[in-house]
């Protein structure tokens, strides 16, 4: 079986490279060994001739999840590649952990779906990406969404998604390294000023994104580490001790060397958690709720008088990481179950 995998392999964010584990240990499970074909987003966006050599004769074409619902989105060279991608490509086609990315509001259907002018009619872009949404991810057999956002706003437009779990939580732990009891917490920092959702944040909520990093550091002196070159430059203009972790098994060391761990960045809240840490994650946009399906509590930052009140500890028991690995389970076998129904 030769199958290809649209995703972002040479993004400098570690948390993709994690995604992309995942999605060939669902492929894996399905359909055993297969010939892999990598179709880069980052080249497709770039170069038009890219995605004109790529290969058309396949059996299977995945897209890898990544953020695929924003504001406007329909307007993005992201979709522009798609829907060309998408036009020659005549095999089955599923999605794979498609999330969204919208700011932290509660009326993410009536503005950047549904919204209405003052006479009652549909705002024009809103309907075009309503539109656009159901034309393309109508052509997939099985589109699996990675939070329930996601998952309704599909719904809404009258795409048949199904509401699972990003395919990173299924990312298999190094066998030859040991999960610690380690008393010291480990504080995975995200600065959002850099990051891209920076517009929809306003500056008093950055600040207090920060000020929480640094209240929890002061605090808890954990073990800091980035995901992120960016971050990494910060982190030392404080002259902090921090490590840019750019591998999954670096990832790994350093969660199993975490009492428990804090996290700006999804991709390593949901590894800790699914590997038997417990984890919180830093909101500041809906891709925090995909952290959120695999029991990583959110911690809002906005006031710092609130800060000293959560309740950080690590897990005492084995009831709430049973309760995950259930969960891991049931979705496990459900998308491989969708995967195999195809052919």
């Amino acid at each position: 079986m030769k199958i290809a995998i649209l995703h972002p392999v040479k993004s400098t964010n570690l948390g993709d490279r994690i995604i992309l584990s995942g999605v060939r240990e669902l492929l894996k499970t399905a359909f055993g060994s297969y010939d892999e074909l990598i179709y880069d987003l980052g080249n497709a966006e770039a170069s038009d001739s890219y995605i004109e050599s790529l290969e058309k004769n396949i059996d299977l074409f995945v897209l890898s999840g990544t953020p695929w619902l924003w504001d406007k989105c329909h307007q993005s060279r992201k979709y522009a590649v798609l829907q060309k991608i998408l036009s020659f490509i005549h095999s089955r086609k599923v999605a794979l952990g498609i999330g969204s990315c919208f700011p932290l509001a509660s009326n993410i259907f009536s503005v950047y779906l549904f919204q209405k002018d003052a006479n009652g009619h549909w705002e024009i872009t809103r309907q075009h990406t309503r539109e656009k949404l159901k034309e393309i991810f109508s052509q997939f057999d099985y589109v699996g969404t990675r939070d329930r956002l996601a998952f309704h706003i599909l719904r809404a437009v009258g795409v048949n998604a199904f509401d699972s779990i990003c395919p990173a939580a299924h990312v298999k732990f190094p066998l030859d390294l040991k999960i610690s009891r380690s008393v010291k917490p480990l504080l995975v920092f995200l600065n959002p000023w850099d990051g891209v959702s920076r517009e929809s944040c306003d500056d008093v909520f950055l600040s207090d994104f920060i000020q929480f990093q640094k209240w929890f550091k002061e605090t808890y002196n954990p073990e800091v580490i980035t995901m992120d070159s960016l971050d990494f430059d910060w982190c030392r203009g404080q002259n902090w001790d921090v490590e840019w972790v750019k591998t999954e098994k670096g990832l790994a060391h350093a969660i199993a060397s975490a009492s428990f761990v804090v996290s700006g960045r999804v991709h390593a809240a949901i590894p800790a958690s699914v590997w038997g840490k417990r984890a919180f994650i830093l909101p500041w946009d809906s891709r925090y709720l995909t952290a959120q399906r695999v029991g990583v509590a959110p911690i809002l930052t906005f006031s710092d008088r609130d800060w000293d009140m959560y309740d950080f500890h690590a897990w005492t028991g084995i009831k709430e990481i049973t309760k995950i690995k259930l969960r891991l389970k049931e979705d496990k076998d459900f998308v491989v179950d969708k995967l195999k129904s195809l052919f």
